[in-house]
C-alpha cells in the first residue's frame, strides 16, 4: 500500500491534474506511470540500471492488481467505460512493460548477485549463538518462575524461537507462525517396529527428541525437533502464558505478550537480535535463509546418498531440485578440493588407477611430473605388470619402432647425400637394469602398503620414498617407480581374486 502511495505521489509531479490512482488506470496514462515508476526506483538513463531494482518489480505486480480490481469494479457497476479502460491498460502493461521496466530491473538484480560474494555463517558464531541462547534461556525460565511478568516471557520467547530456528534451519517465518494447537499434538513417542531396528545412540536420540509438524510454505507439512532443553523453555511459556496477560484469542505459540494482540513476534528479528547479543563476528550472516544455506553446502562434505539427500531435503521443507540449485552455495572450495582430484589425475594419465573410487578417495601427488603411465614403464618394469598393460606397450613400442623405421627409409629415398654409418661407439645404447623381486623384499613392499593394496589405492612417490627408507637396506636396489609398479601388481592380483 506504501509502494503504491508513493507511485501515486510521483505520477502527481509527473502531471498534477492526476489526483487518484483510478484516473492514472487508463492506456493515455501508461507513459507517465512508467515514468512515475522510473521516478520511484531511480532510474539511470545513460546506465540503464535501476537503484531499487526489486520495488520497480512489485510496483509491476501491483499495478495489474489496480487494473484487474479496477476491471472488477466496472463490471459491477456496469460501466463498460470503466471495463474497457482497465482492460486496455492491462493489455499495455501485457505488451510494453517488460520492454519499459521489467528487463533492466531484473538485469540489474542479476548483475549485483553476480558481483556479491557468498556469504555463509562462521562455525565460530553459530556455537557462540547456540552458547548465549542457552544461558538466556536458562536465566529467562528462573525469572518467570519466581516472578512471572512480560518482561521475563517476552525473552524467554525470543531466545527459544530464536534456538529452535538455529537448531533445525527452519525458515523464519514457519516457526512464528507455529499455533499453539500444533505445539501441544508435539509427537514424543516412535513406533516400536521402527525403534528394534535402531542402534542404540539412535534409541537415545529418539528418547531424547521430540517432533512438532506444522504448515510450511506452499501449504508443505515441515517437522520441528525439539531438544529436552527447548521442550522444557517452550513448555514455561504455554504454562505462563494467561499469567503475563498474553491475549486467551492469540492462536500463535510465540504470542506478542501484549493484550488484545492477535500476531506473534517476528522470527527474523529475534533471530537478529539475539545474534547482535552474542557478539558474533558477522552477525549479519546469521539468517535463516543463510543458516539453511550453510546446512546444504556442508552436507555436500558428508558424500550423502541420494535417498539421504531427499531426507534433508524434505526436514528442510524444499524439492531436492531446489536444494541442489539454490541452496548448496558457494561451489568453489569444494570445485577446488572434489573436482581438482579428478582433473589432477586425468592430467597425469592415471585415470584408470582410481577406478570404482569415490571423489573423496583420490589422491594425486602434487610434486610428480605431468608424464603418462607409457612413459613411466620401462622395460625391466614390465615383469610386474599385468599381461593387458604388457601387450598395450610392446604394441605400442612395436608401432613406434615400424614408424620410425618409415621414416627413415622415406628419407633416404629423397636423400642424394652420402650418409656415414655411424661408428658402434657413437651409437646411443640404453641399457635397462632388471630388476629382480625375491620373496623377503615382495613380501615386505606388501605388509609396508597393505592398506592401500585393499583400498585399491597405488601409492605416491613420497610415499614410495618413505617405504624405501624405512625398509633399508633391504630395497636399496629398487627405484621409487620399482615400488610403486610392485604395489600396482599386488592391487591387480586383489583384484583377480575377488
Amino acid at each position: 500500500m506504501r509502494e503504491v502511495g508513493r507511485l501515486l505521489k510521483n505520477i502527481q509531479e509527473v502531471d498534477p491534474s492526476l489526483k487518484t490512482l483510478a484516473e492514472c488506470i487508463r492506456p493515455s496514462c501508461f507513459d507517465k506511470v512508467v515514468e512515475a515508476v522510473r521516478k520511484c526506483a531511480v532510474y539511470n538513463s545513460s546506465t540503464q540500471q535501476y537503484q531499487i531494482p526489486s520495488l520497480a518489480l512489485k510496483l509491476g505486480h501491483s499495478l495489474k492488481k489496480c487494473a484487474a480490481i479496477q476491471k472488477v469494479a466496472g463490471i459491477k457497476l456496469e460501466d463498460g467505460e470503466l471495463k474497457d479502460y482497465a482492460e486496455r491498460f492491462e493489455e499495455l502493461c501485457n505488451l510494453e512493460w517488460a520492454d519499459s521496466v521489467s528487463s533492466h530491473a531484473l538485469s540489474t538484480l542479476y548483475q549485483r548477485k553476480w558481483n556479491k560474494p557468498t556469504i555463509l555463517p562462521l562455525s565460530e558464531d553459530v556455537v557462540n549463538l547456540h552458547k548465549h541462547l542457552n544461558v538466556k534461556i536458562t536465566e529467562s525460565t528462573k525469572r518467570l518462575s519466581t516472578d512471572p511478568d512480560k518482561l521475563a516471557w517476552y525473552s524467554l520467547a525470543t531466545a527459544t524461537m530464536a534456538k529452535i530456528i538455529l537448531f533445525n534451519r527452519r525458515r523464519s517465518g514457519e516457526v512464528q507462525r507455529m499455533p499453539l494447537e500444533d505445539y501441544q499434538r508435539c509427537n514424543t513417542h516412535t513406533n516400536e517396529d521402527i525403534l528394534e531396528d535402531l542402534t542404540e545412540w539412535e534409541k537415545k536420540l529418539c528418547q531424547q527428541l521430540s517432533r512438532v509438524e506444522t504448515k510450511g510454505k506452499r501449504g508443505r507439512k515441515v517437522p520441528i525437533l525439539l531438544t529436552s532443553e527447548m521442550k522444557e523453555a517452550a513448555d514455561t511459556l504455554v504454562e505462563t502464558r494467561s499469567s503475563v496477560g498474553v491475549s486467551s484469542t492469540n492462536r500463535y505459540m510465540f504470542a506478542r505478550p501484549t493484550l488484545g494482540s492477535k500476531t506473534p513476534l517476528r522470527g527474523s528479528d529475534c533471530l537478529s537480535k539475539m545474534a547482535l547479543e552474542s557478539g558474533a563476528k558477522c552477525p549479519s550472516a546469521l539468517t535463516s535463509t543463510k543458516l539453511r544455506k550453510h546446512i546444504a553446502t556442508v552436507s555436500q562434505l558428508f558424500c550423502l546418498k541420494r535417498h539421504e539427500l531427499d531426507i534433508l531435503a524434505n526436514f528442510l521443507g524444499h524439492d531436492i531440485r531446489v536444494h541442489r540449485e539454490y541452496y548448496r552455495l558457494p561451489d568453489d572450495t569444494l570445485q577446488m578440493t572434489k573436482v581438482a582430484r579428478l582433473l589432477l589425475a586425468m592430467e597425469k594419465g592415471n585415470s584408470n588407477n582410481f577406478r570404482d573410487k569415490k571423489l573423496s578417495e583420490i589422491e594425486v601427488s602434487l610434486d610428480d611430473p605431468c608424464t603418462s603411465e607409457e612413459e613411466l614403464v620401462d622395460e625391466d618394469e614390465e615383469d610386474d605388470l599385468p599381461d593387458e598393460i604388457n601387450t598395450g606397450a610392446s604394441i605400442l613400442a612395436k608401432t613406434c619402432n615400424e614408424s620410425k623405421k618409415r621414416s627413415s627409409l622415406q628419407a633416404r629415398s629423397h636423400s642424394n647425400l652420402s650418409v656415414r654409418k655411424p661408428d658402434q661407439s657413437e651409437q646411443r645404447v640404453v641399457v635397462n637394469k632388471k630388476s629382480h623381486w625375491g620373496n623377503k623384499e615382495s613380501d615386505a613392499v606388501q605388509d609396508y602398503f597393505d592398506k592401500h593394496i585393499r583400498l585399491g589405492r597405488v601409492p605416491r612417490k613420497d610415499e614410495c620414498d618413505k617405504c624405501k627408507k624405512s625398509l633399508a637396506p633391504l630395497l636399496d636396489d629398487k627405484t621409487w617407480k620399482n615400488i610403486k609398479y610392485k604395489v600396482y601388481s599386488a592391487i591387480q592380483a586383489n583384484k583377480r581374486k575377488r
